[in-house]
């Protein structure tokens, strides 16, 4: 079955606000939902994703991830999408994303569609809504998901 793959990012033992977002979200594909969890303390927080849909969770524990590498990140999330096999990669807008999932997207030869306001999924759709220039205009995007 197609699955939706969300890199959930935390603090202080606690999923950060925009993972708890897209895991809600991403319980309306009518998709398995997995959750990548990284760094210190990632089992935890893996099993937090259970109570927001996740029905699999990916961890990388350990303490050595504990500050963002670029490289090593990138090489994690190349190997977890190659593990997780997922139609839809979820991330939030958080510095840490904005810099390592263009590289993700590079090193799999995929599209990234970034600053992300609004997701909603119909069908073999993913619909996303992000700012666009004016800054008053918004861009809604219907990308297509290969099921």
């Amino acid at each position: 079955m197609s699955s939706v793959l969300v890199f959930c990012e935390h603090q202080n033992g606690h999923l950060k606000k925009g993972c708890l977002e897209l895991l809600t979200a991403a319980t309306t594909s009518g998709m398995d939902v997995h959750s990548l969890a990284v760094g210190p303390g990632a089992k935890d927080i893996a099993s937090q994703t259970f109570h927001y849909g996740a029905i699999k969770a990916l961890v990388c524990d350990s303490d050595n991830l504990a500050n963002y590498n670029s490289e090593i990140y990138t090489l994690l999330m190349e190997k977890a999408v190659q593990t997780s096999n997922p139609s839809v990669l979820l991330a939030s807008t958080s510095l840490l994303a904005r810099d390592l999932f263009p590289r993700v997207s590079a090193r799999l030869g995929s599209g990234v569609v970034s600053d992300c306001t609004e997701l909603s999924f119909d069908g073999s759709e993913v619909n996303v809504r992000k700012p666009y220039m004016p800054p008053s205009a918004q861009l809604v995007l219907s990308l297509k998901i290969a099921l």
